[in-house]
């Protein structure tokens, strides 16, 4: 059996991969403030031939990635989350790091931000369920900007390519989103000026174009430098905005319908089907489901998100004894699928992902095995 999907080869730099990721695939911007995203380990001058995509960063995973001569791993859980206060022999990441240093392999994590996004792998499990009328169950602000640069016509087409290519202009599924008004501008240069247009010392009116582009906050710099690169003033006159765009698409967790109520012993048979469990712990709180919340991982801390959607059970990982007993108490039913099992998809999503907008040639680290063990 084939452990490995590989794609067309392609080489690009590491800054180059990560502002991709993040443009098209997970926004870093929307990672939660405690979470530890992006680059970890690396070089961003680095030329990328080779990913490899894993869910949790392991001594087995750096092992394979050095068998296929991997530049970079992408890993779900970050490798580094807490401080590292110290670092020996005996520490388990000893041995991560020190392969990773030797052989020039860079580290990059997708968390919550991967978690966040349209289409992520909670809208892939509530498709799994036959759920309808999928929404997130914690609503994320996205974090944007709009730019707005004044331009001769001359120039238009040059600066407007620019914003798109620096991640600018992608709204949904649309992309080079852009809004253009006519207008004069006027400016009079001062004795030391160089002028694009007329004569230093002397009042201008000139034809611009005003375009307009919605960014992403976290690429206010990138998509500045760029666009100054092209722009023919020896001043550019621009404007950046703070906004507060609320999406229903982006944030954590889902929640959805079934297309018709059914007892909750019938769902949580088609919850084991569906992961292939052999066993499961449950707390039943009504006879019946129809309305359900989910979040892959660890998302027992969100039972009261879940029961404000009025959901009548709650699918997440790593359920705690006093959440569980007051969620109950208010009608809320859970089942817990076991973190690995929940989220261990995540390695062919993101796989799949990079594929898309990449064309670099990745490999997915499949071999990874639950930690925890049933014993009936």
């Amino acid at each position: 059996m084939n452990l490995w999907g590989v794609i067309v080869n392609r080489v690009m730099k590491l800054k180059e991969l990560i502002s991709l990721v993040s443009l098209k695939i997970a926004p870093l911007s929307l990672a939660e403030n405690w979470d530890k995203v992006g680059l970890q380990i690396g070089d961003v001058e680095q030329k990328i031939t080779k990913a490899l995509v894993c869910l949790d960063l392991t001594p087995h995973v750096l092992k394979e990635a050095v068998l296929k001569k991997v530049n970079v791993i992408f890993s779900h859980h970050p490798f580094f989350f807490h401080p590292l206060e110290h670092l020996n022999k005996n520490d388990p990441q000893y041995e991560v790091l020190k392969l990773a240093l030797q052989k020039n392999i860079s580290l990059v994590s997708l968390h919550t931000n991967l978690d966040k996004t349209f289409e992520s792998l909670s809208d892939e499990n509530a498709k799994k369920l036959g759920l309808h009328n999928v929404k997130p169950l914690v609503v994320d602000c996205e974090q944007y900007s709009k730019f707005v640069v004044f331009v001769p016509h001359t120039h238009v087409d040059q600066v407007r390519q620019a914003l798109f290519s620096s991640g600018g202009g992608v709204i949904g599924d649309y992309e080079q989103c852009s809004f253009n008004t006519e207008g004069t501008g006027t400016f009079k240069g001062r004795e030391n000026s160089k002028p694009y247009l007329g004569k230093k010392e002397k009042f201008e009116e000139v034809k611009e174009i005003r375009v307009e582009v919605r960014i992403p906050r976290s690429l206010e710099k990138e998509v500045l430098s760029r666009v100054l690169k092209v722009h023919p003033y020896e001043e550019m006159a621009y404007d950046i905005y703070p906004l507060r765009n609320f999406s229903e698409n982006t944030g954590i967790g889902r929640v959805g319908d079934l297309k018709k109520k059914i007892s909750f012993l019938n769902f949580v048979a088609q919850v084991k089907k569906q992961w292939k469990l052999k066993s499961i712990r449950v707390v039943k709180a009504k006879p019946f489901v129809q309305r359900v919340a989910l979040c892959p991982g660890s998302g027992s801390s969100l039972w009261k998100e879940a029961l404000l959607s009025k959901a009548d059970v709650y699918i997440t990982g790593d359920l705690k004894y006093h959440e569980v007993l007051d969620g109950s108490l208010h009608g809320l039913g859970f089942i817990e699928i076991d973190h690995f099992t929940f989220e261990k998809d995540y390695v062919s999503y993101l796989a799949k992902k990079l594929k898309h907008v990449s064309k670099i040639q990745v490999y997915e680290y499949n071999q990874a095995k639950n930690p925890f063990h049933t014993i009936h």
